[in-house]
């Protein structure tokens, strides 16, 4: 595989090392203080499974600055750029701090499934912005304004495109070989929007990098290297060195990866076994071309346009109102117990983990022409008396870890498919929650905030936050970040939290806000938003210091109702024993219906899949169901 820069004239081709070198040495040259206060804008473009997604991630989560010279980096503190806008009146009323916390929002439950879990990401078909800090070695670069621009047939797509092209400094355009070279109808409606998106960032003078994708699978190599010669041909026509041309990988090139059948390979590898050098290597050129010859002043000429997403998502798809719907896909028999947490998809099959009074079951199905299910046993334990309704089950880190979710002096923990075993802690936990396979943290009778590491088979304490809540703790209910450097505390008063670090605590974190709540009913999911069901039967959720009422139920039960992992979506047992649901659009709330509400019995759990895409529910006969969320997420 390989990498061409476009002019008129013969090239020899560069080492990727060649390239980053360079890049590196253009960046470090950079007057990089002048350059901090600065929004440079670098739209994506592809169709929908081209890889956008996939390559922002692979950004975020491998550019090193010791082998690259750069990082990006979510902003969790937009005091600088609330900062950039006071300074700068040109970057006023961009909403860049909105953009920044909804970019956190959407890539950091991604980010840790791409890179911990090794899991690839859910392709995207709206024009979606997003912002990120850059950074070099010493100082920072200032800030990336990336807008996923989808191709095909989205309407609204052109506009969003054209408005968002008018004023980039840079741009990537992906290229998936098989569809560029596929023929057909689609095929050359696609290879016309290729060409015609070089076209115009020509027109535009703003220097591109064209990315064949998926570039590590042997089926798709002949492809790539067509693909590769075709375009070489095609950008040689351009009479500047506006573009750049790479066959890349977020795996690596010259990987044997075999693929589902769905195209790509079941599971990716680890971090540290990917070498997505040929991708990175052309973003630190395009980079690099566009800071090399620009002063800050300059760069600061073209304003990004970042208010696209609500100017021109709601024409995407219909002007025609759309009605979010779980929609019924079967009632099935022989599951006794309540589904308590959600697994990592596996060979196309999706997993729950139900718990019993005997231990753990582990529910599979798949979703295809109907449903196919099965269930396996895992790790039978004793656990006393102790209700499943009174279990804690968590996943995290390939373990899984139960027990009481109230005074617990042990939890169970191991991996899946091995035997869970008892590990005991030095004072009963009035609330707990895993941060990694061997860290857990855990608020004592004393309301101290402690850290447990494990050593031996025991759980001993690390750290720990003295006065960390307030009240006796009966109700709190703990969040961990998926990044794992925070801890929030609900205790149905406030809502409070402190920075972790690798075995201890930093500074105490000021949340806006506060959750009250007078029943043990809150729950919370991977994004930090918060539901509970008060006395008098009304649900409330929390979201970013905002609380709000969603409706009143018959029931004070936190096994009826289930947070989205990633979404602001809940789903809930509402009246009359029916399934309903709610999203969230711009602070306002959307009832879903449930389409197919007859049930055999009453209902008692209900737990969404790992990519929300799927609400499974379980009954007091032992029956259960499978509901798909409909266009439900927004």
């Amino acid at each position: 595989m390989s990498t061409t820069t476009g002019s008129n004239e013969d090239q020899t081709r560069p080492t990727i090392e060649d390239i980053i070198d360079e890049s590196r040495q253009i960046l470090r040259e950079v007057a990089v203080d002048a350059l901090a206060d600065v929004v440079v804008s670098i739209p994506i473009w592809g169709w929908w499974g081209d890889g956008k997604t996939t390559t922002l991630l692979t950004l975020l989560g491998a550019c090193d600055e010791t082998r690259h010279g750069i990082t990006i980096r979510l902003l969790n503190d937009t005091d600088e750029l609330a900062d950039l806008e006071t300074k700068h009146q040109e970057y006023r009323e961009l909403s860049l701090v909105e953009v920044a916390n909804s970019t956190r929002a959407d890539l950091q439950e991604k980010l840790v499934q791409f890179m911990d879990e090794c899991l690839w990401p859910v392709g995207t078909d709206a024009p979606t912005p997003y912002v990120f800090g850059l950074s070099g070695v010493m100082s920072d670069l200032g800030f990336l304004y990336m807008p996923d621009l989808p191709g095909g047939s989205f309407q609204g797509a052109e506009e969003a495109a054209k408005a968002v092209l008018s004023r980039a400094h840079g741009a990537i355009i992906l290229v998936d070989p098989e569809r560029y070279l596929s023929g057909g109808a689609e095929g050359k409606n696609y290879k016309d929007e290729v060409h015609t998106r070089l076209r115009k960032c020509y027109r535009a003078k703003i220097p591109t990098a064209i990315l064949i994708t998926k570039a590590d699978r042997d089926s798709m190599r002949p492809s790539a290297d067509e693909t590769f010669s075709a375009l070489s041909i095609l950008i040689k026509h351009y009479p500047e060195k506006l573009f750049h041309l790479a066959s890349v990988s977020v795996i690596g090139l010259g990987l044997d990866r075999s693929a589902d059948d769905d195209g790509r390979t079941p599971q990716l590898p680890p971090p540290r076994e990917r070498s997505p050098e040929h991708l990175i290597g052309a973003f630190l050129w395009l980079l690099a071309r566009i800071f090399e010859k620009q002063s800050s002043q300059q760069l600061r000429t073209k304003i990004p346009a970042v208010r696209m997403k609500r100017l021109n998502a709601a024409t995407f798809r219909t002007s025609r109102k759309t009605i979010p719907e779980f929609r019924s896909l079967g009632q099935f028999s022989g599951l006794s117990g309540l589904v308590k947490c959600c697994l990592p998809k596996v060979a196309g099959r999706e997993r729950m983990l139900v718990g019993t009074v005997e231990g753990l079951v582990e529910l599979s199905f798949v979703v295809d022409s109907g449903v196919s299910h099965s269930q396996a046993n895992l790790g039978f334990w004793e656990l006393g008396e102790v209700d499943p309704s009174e279990l804690d089950v968590y996943y995290c880190d390939g373990r899984v870890f139960a027990g009481r979710r109230r005074n617990a002096g042990s939890i169970w923990r191991g991996q899946l498919g091995d035997d869970l075993t008892e590990e005991h802690f030095p004072l009963d936990l009035v609330a707990w929650a895993p941060v990694t396979a061997d860290r857990v943290v855990g608020i004592g009778p004393s309301r101290r905030l402690h850290s447990f590491v494990l050593k031996a088979g025991e759980w001993g304490i690390s750290s720990f936050v003295p006065n960390f809540i307030t009240g006796n703790g009966e109700y709190v209910q703990l969040w961990v970040s998926p990044r794992k450097d925070e801890v929030l505390a609900f205790s149905g008063q406030d809502v409070v939290g402190v920075r972790l670090s690798t075995s201890s605590f930093d500074e105490r974190i000021a949340e806006n806000g506060k959750f009250v709540f007078d029943e043990d009913t809150c729950i919370v999911n991977r994004v930090g938003m918060a539901a509970s069901i008060d006395s008098d039967g009304k649900l409330h959720v929390y979201q970013d210091g905002t609380t709000a009422q969603v409706a009143t139920t018959n029931f004070i039960d936190r096994d009826v109702m289930a947070l989205a992992n990633s979404r602001p979506t809940i789903a809930y047992m509402a009246e009359q024993n029916k399934l309903r649901g709610a999203r969230f659009i711009d602070q306002t709330i959307q009832e879903v219906i449930a389409s197919g509400d007859d049930f055999s019995g009453e209902l008692e759990s209900i737990c969404w899949t790992h990519n929300d895409k799927y609400i499974v529910t379980s009954f007091e006969n032992g029956a259960w169901g499978l509901w798909e969320a409909v266009g439900v997420h927004v």
